[in-house]
Parts: structure tokens; C-alpha cells; sequence
């Protein structure tokens, strides 16, 4: 290898990685991705999600129009469907609610869709036995497409629903769990069936919606501190649909912190959903013509833009689409216009981005002599906008280089080397100061060095008189003071250094800021806290401490003092993590499905972008789609939030500059 003084010398390209010209640009389509069906095809049913995270499907009626009363439990984390209690009474186009205690209140509907009678009886699902029983009786009877709201006080509101075969109700009841009582309150000023109810930030309940003859009516809000009801003249300029309750025409209303409590949803209706950012998503429906559409589309109520996203896997009508802990959506059955489906599919937000390779000499003859950088293991850039990069398998050996990003692409020499003589560095991330911190599994060091490439410190490795086996017996794995086959590093805004062991003794250890062993967490295994095949580690601007558990796909969150605080569990499964530095912070998972460093890195380069709570931003890079996929990132540098760079398995090197959504 050759420094930027010798370029004056006959130098001689013979290996340039692709030179940085037009840039990808890829469309976003959000995604509806399949994934297992239910064990029994149904619609007008209802979709509740657990306090666990799993999603508790109930009633619905078959082909026939009978009430279904096989009950299903889906979990985010497998993607399966598992059986569990059925209920006391089969019934559809009834209303759910989850109760304070995590149980399940089910209300309202009819044994067939033909019937006449309302159900008279309640009941509620208790998960942690997969029971149900009978609440008390009601003061009424609630028919078809009724909605149940849970108020701030924890009491339910039950409202609307009717019957085939009679006028739609203005009835109004509410629940009390801890005495187990009905109550019977103000009616509504309007009669609803299948309409929408929105929790606003203040308890009160935003009603729209759900007229008999599907006109646009005024909407109507409940008060629990008066039992009443209030009148909201709709707008002149009516938006939205009878499905949706026309709810976009009311959505000035809703404040901060509101939430979709509820929508019943009618045979033939799309599906509404709240995402994060207060947009609305609706999918599916009917279209005039009476075919059920694949079509959806996404709504802010702010700007009032309306975009339409990607198809639907399976077009549907009267299915349910439930809002997961993560941000995704479930969506689950209806009727896909030749009878009902036991389908199912997840919505996550595509992110557009722009994809461009990285031009970069990978090595030249100088002198008459070959040499050859090598393969790419990790790339990090400073403020200088210089690029650093780690190598492996160089002839002669190169460990990191550094690179006038500016001049990338042109058959210029690096600006310098840093860490000649040590082995090769899996990882290489800079600090606040441009510092560079280089991880070396087979010396089993972290070595910091400063922008200059002088070694400040390094540590990690047993001193001779401890490398001895023969010396006594080893500590316990946690209490371990050296690294064993280090592959990331991440130092805190106190100086604390944070190193992923490898998978010889899979943990999380902290140092501090001169290299002495503090503590770890960890420990082979797949309950939490446990790991298999740890990869990456990221730090948040509170010292948080986030982990990529690619062989338990998941990425664990521990505190400073490394106490796990929660699990990331349904974002494939994480192998290089980075975190943004501005002051809304947000944290990217790439996915490796191959879960080792040892595959070709095909076309399987999904990366997720979260909030820190582990809600789903959006994902770019389609696994499931060779036309906007990547090969699967190593390592990941997101100095700039909406620019990253990534280093793929497979030895390549390309930035990706994220659009707006």
C-alpha cells in the first residue's frame, strides 16, 4: 500500500471498485407483505391487541353467514396464529375493547347475518387463563356494528348497532370491570352502526359516522364527566367515506395524543387505522362496481395530502387492521370478493431512497510491484468528511485507510494508514472528537486511536502471565475482565465504552474510560437478556444501550449499568445497528437473515429505521423485491441521518440518501 506522497510515482490503476455515477433512485411502495393465515376464514370479526403485543381475533361469521366462535391469538414475533378459548356465545360484526387488566371485553352482534335478534350477553376473555365468562347482564340488547370505547377512567362506552330487520340505535351503555355493571346513559343525538370513534387527549370520545343510510352526518362527542352528548356540525366540505365515518372531515379535531379507539367495520367497507404522525391508513373496501379492491392509501389530515401506497397481497373488504406494538399493521380476513379469506398481511411504511456506489481504488501496481487493499469490513466518516475504512485480506496487509470522500472515484491513493502492524479491524466507529475506535477479534482488542492514527489506548487482551490456561480456574464468563473475539464497539457521552463479545462468550461488556472492565450481561442462550451470535451495539444520547441479538433476531435494550429494559423482536434479524446524533434520535437496524458473516450477502438487505421505543419508522431495501433490495449490509454509518453508508457482506460500498416519505 502506497500513502497520498508517493502518487508522484508511475502509479498504475488495476482495480477500481464501480465509480460513483448516477444515482438509483428507488420509488417507495409500501409494503403489504404476506404472512401466515388464520385457521379459519372469516369476516366481521374483531382484532384486539393483548397488552403482551399478540393480537386476540374473535368472532366473525363463515361463508354461510353463521357466527364463528373459534377464537385466535396471532403473535408478531413468530408471525403464527394459535387457537385459543372459544367463546360462550358465537357472534360477528360485534365490538371488542381491552380492559385496564388486559382482558378482553366482546359485546354486541348476531348469531347470523340474517338475524333479527340482538345479543343480549357480554362476555370477557381473560389471557392468562384462555377463558371466557359472562359479564352481567345488559340493560339492552346491542345488535350488529356497535363500537366500544375504553374511557380514561377505564370504564368501556358501548355505542350504536342494529339489526336487519330494525330501525339503527342512539343507545348508549357503559361498563364498569371492578363491579362487574352496566349502565344505561344519555343516548346519542344520532343512530350509528358501524361507525368510528376517536379517544381524544382531553377523555372526551369523538363520534362520526355510522348513519343509516350512509349520508354524512354531523359528528357528535360524549363527555364521561357530564353522561352526555355534544353535536359537531360537519364542515361544509365534506372528506372522506361512509367506511372511514368521514372521519378526515373532522380530523382538525383531533389533538395531540389522540387515537383511534374504535371502528366497526361494515361488509363491504375498507379497513382505518391511526399511524404514528397522526396519518390515517385505509385499505381495501368495495369498489362501485362491487369488485373488493387491493387498493390503500395513506392520509394526513395536517397537510390533507392523500397518497396512494402499494397494493394490497390479497384484496379484501370487512377484514380488521390492527396497529402492532411496533407501528406495523396487521390486517386479517374480510371477504376478498369470492367468499371470506383466512388471509393475513402486514403493512410497513417503504421508505424511497437513493442508492449510489462509492467509487474506490482497490488497489494498483507502483514500481512494477501489485498490491491490492483488500475486502471491506467497515466504513465510518468523520467531519472532515473523510471516509476511514477497515480491510481484510490485503497483499500486503492494509488495516484502515483514509479517504478524501470528495476525491472517491478518481484513481487517486488514500490520505493515509492507520493501525499498520495490528490485525484486521472488524469494526471502526469515531466519536464526538473524530477519534477512532477499531475492534480486532483476533487480538481481542479495542485499540483507540487518535484523527492522526496515534494509539491512545488499547485494551481487552490478557496479559501474557493471564493468557495461561494452566493458570487457575477462569472466572465466570460475566465477571471476565478480557474480550474474547470483540466485534463492535460504541463509547457513551461519558466516555464509557460499551464492546460486543462474540459468539465464544456472546455478552455486552462495559469499560471505562481507560479500558478497565466494569461489567457485562449476556450469557449464551435465547431468553432474554441471553444472546446468539451478538453483532453490533448502538448508544443513545441517555446512555442507553441497544444490542443486535442477530441469532435470537431481536435487538435487546439495556441500561447503562447493562440491566435489560426491553426487546426489539420483529424487525428481522438485526446484525449492524447505527444511531443518528441530532436531537430526535433514531435508531437503524439492517437485517441479515443468514445471521453470519460467512454467507454471499444476496439480495437481502432490509433496513429498518425506529424510534427508540422500537416503533417502525419505515424499512428501504425489500428483501422480498429484487428491484429494490441491496446486498446485506456488514456494517452500518449513519453520521448523517438521512445518508448512510453501507458495507455489504458480499465487499461492496455505497451510500443511501433517504427521501421524504
Amino acid at each position: 500500500m502506497m500513502p497520498r506522497k508517493s502518487s508522484v510515482m508511475s502509479f498504475q490503476v488495476v482495480r477500481v471498485l464501480a465509480l460513483a455515477g448516477a444515482a438509483t433512485l428507488v420509488l417507495r411502495a409500501d409494503s403489504f407483505t404476506p404472512t401466515a393465515p388464520m385457521h379459519m376464514a372469516r369476516a366481521g370479526h374483531q382484532a384486539t391487541l393483548l397488552t403482551d403485543g399478540r393480537v386476540l381475533v374473535t368472532g366473525g361469521s363463515d361463508d354461510s353467514g353463521t357466527a364463528i366462535g373459534r377464537a385466535e391469538i396471532f403473535s408478531p414475533v413468530t408471525r403464527t396464529w394459535v387457537d385459543t378459548g372459544p367463546n360462550v356465545i358465537p357472534r360477528l360484526e360485534h365490538a371488542a375493547v381491552l380492559l385496564p387488566d388486559g382482558r378482553v371485553l366482546v359485546v354486541g352482534g348476531a348469531l347470523t347475518s340474517s338475524s333479527c335478534e340482538p345479543i343480549g350477553a357480554a362476555e370477557i376473555y381473560d389471557p392468562e387463563t384462555a377463558r371466557w365468562s359472562l359479564t352481567e347482564n345488559l340493560p339492552l340488547g346491542v345488535g350488529r356494528g356497535p363500537i366500544a370505547v375504553r374511557l380514561a377512567d377505564g370504564r368501556v362506552l358501548v355505542s350504536g348497532g342494529g339489526t336487519p330487520c330494525g330501525k339503527v340505535s342512539t343507545s348508549t351503555i357503559v361498563f364498569d370491570a371492578v363491579s362487574n355493571t352496566w349502565t344505561l346513559v344519555s343516548p346519542m343525538n344520532v343512530p350509528r352502526q358501524f361507525h368510528t370513534a376517536v379517544l381524544s387527549a382531553d377523555g372526551r370520545v369523538l363520534v362520526t359516522g355510522g348513519a343509516p343510510d350512509i349520508r354524512a352526518v354531523d359528528a357528535e362527542t360524549y363527555d364521561p364527566a357530564s353522561g352526555s352528548w355534544t353535536i359537531v356540525q360537519k364542515p361544509t366540505v365534506v372528506q372522506g367515506t361512509s367506511c372511514d365515518g368521514y372521519l378526515p372531515s373532522f380530523a382538525a379535531l383531533l389533538e395531540g395524543g389522540a387515537a383511534l379507539a374504535a371502528h366497526a367495520t361494515a361488509p363491504e367497507c375498507s379497513s382505518l387505522t391511526i399511524l404514528a404522525g397522526a396519518r390515517f391508513l385505509v385499505a381495501g373496501g368495495t369498489a362501485s362496481s362491487g369488485r373488493r379492491v387491493e387498493s390503500a392509501e395513506t392520509f394526513d389530515p395536517i397537510s390533507e395530502h392523500r397518497t396512494l401506497t402499494g397494493p394490497l397481497a390479497t384484496a379484501r373488504a370487512g377484514h380488521t387492521a390492527t396497529r402492532l406494538v411496533n407501528g406495523s399493521v396487521l390486517l386479517a380476513g374480510g371477504e376478498d370478493g369470492t367468499g371470506r379469506t383466512a388471509s393475513s398481511e402486514i403493512y410497513i411504511p417503504e421508505i424511497p431512497y437513493a442508492a449510489s456506489p462509492l467509487g474506490l481504488l482497490r488497489g494498483g501496481v507502483v514500481r512494477g510491484r501489485e498490491f491490492f487493499y483488500g475486502g471491506l469490513l467497515a466504513a465510518a466518516l468523520n467531519s472532515k468528511d473523510h471516509l476511514l475504512i477497515s480491510y481484510t485480506h490485503g497483499r500486503p496487509s492494509t488495516r484502515i485507510l483514509e479517504w478524501n470522500r470528495l476525491e472517491m472515484g478518481r484513481p487517486l491513493p488514500p490520505l493515509r494508514e492507520i493501525g499498520a502492524g495490528f490485525e484486521e479491524f472488524h469494526s471502526v466507529r469515531l466519536d464526538k472528537d473524530d477519534n477512532i475506535w477499531a475492534v480486532a477479534p483476533a487480538a481481542n482488542e479495542v485499540v483507540r486511536f487518535n484523527a492522526n492514527g496515534e494509539v491512545l489506548l488499547r485494551f481487552g487482551a490478557p496479559p501474557p502471565a493471564d493468557a495461561d490456561a494452566g493458570a487457575g480456574s477462569p472466572p465466570p464468563p460475566l465477571e471476565r475482565p478480557y474480550l474474547d473475539h470483540p466485534l463492535d464497539v460504541e463509547v457513551d457521552g461519558r466516555g464509557n465504552i460499551f464492546v460486543v463479545d462474540g459468539e465464544r462468550n456472546p455478552r455486552i461488556a462495559k469499560f471505562d474510560r481507560r479500558g478497565r472492565f466494569v461489567a457485562s450481561a449476556g450469557l449464551r442462550g435465547s431468553r432474554p437478556g441471553e444472546m446468539r451470535s451478538p453483532h453490533s451495539v448502538a448508544i443513545d444520547a441517555t446512555g442507553n444501550v441497544y444490542v443486535a441479538d442477530g441469532g435470537n433476531a431481536r435487538i435487546q435494550v439495556f441500561s447503562n449499568a447493562l440491566a435489560l429494559l426491553t426487546l426489539y423482536d420483529t424487525v428481522g434479524a438485526p446484525w449492524a445497528l447505527c444511531m443518528t446524533k441530532g436531537a430526535h434520535q433514531y435508531l437503524f437496524s439492517a437485517s441479515n437473515p443468514d445471521r453470519t458473516d460467512n454467507s454471499n450477502g444476496d439480495l437481502t438487505g432490509e433496513i429498518f429505521k425506529l424510534e427508540l421505543d422500537g416503533t417502525i419508522v419505515g424499512r428501504f431495501g425489500r428483501s422480498d423485491n429484487a428491484r429494490g433490495a441491496f446486498r446485506t449490509p456488514h456494517f452500518v454509518d449513519c453520521s448523517r441521518e438521512n445518508e448512510l453508508i453501507l458495507v455489504g457482506i458480499s465487499d461492496s460500498l455505497q451510500t443511501i440518501t433517504l427521501l421524504p416519505q
